[in-house]
């Protein structure tokens, strides 16, 4: 229940702010750690996913709070799970990325919108909290 308010407080503050506070990070790895007892955390893959974010962050295709914060949410997730949540990540910013740009052409914002970019951390709590969840099972 607590992991699921943090995640709806992410939501909001990615939208508001295109920010993710290093707390809220934190918070949400802790939480991922003792909801699954330690026994999904995976440092190989961890490591693997760590690396490719660092790889984005680098190429300015991800921002740093949203790899951050999947690498927090991946504590508390079973490996086997990954390949459906990166998908699931994909889909959800996928379908986030097109309801901000019908946002921007219907509001006539179309460049403030692309220029302030894309709150992705909506699909990465969402495939994480998600992750989390079957995890816990």
């Amino acid at each position: 229940m607590i992991l699921a308010g943090l995640t709806l407080y992410l939501f909001w503050s990615d939208i508001c702010y295109r920010m993710i506070s290093n707390r809220s990070v934190l918070a949400v790895a802790a939480i991922s750690l003792l909801t699954t007892g330690f026994q999904s955390f995976q440092l190989g893959g961890w490591l693997c996913v760590a690396l490719v974010g660092c790889l984005l962050f680098r190429c300015n295709v991800m921002a740093g709070g949203d790899i951050k914060l999947m690498l927090a949410y991946l504590t508390g997730i079973r490996h086997e799970f990954l390949p459906a949540l990166f998908g699931l990540m994909a889909v959800v910013g996928g379908l986030t990325a097109v309801v901000y740009l019908c946002y921007g052409w219907i509001t006539g914002t179309l460049s403030s919108v692309r220029l302030r970019g894309v709150p992705y951390g909506i699909a990465i709590g969402a495939a994480g909290f998600t992750g989390v969840l079957l995890s816990a099972l």
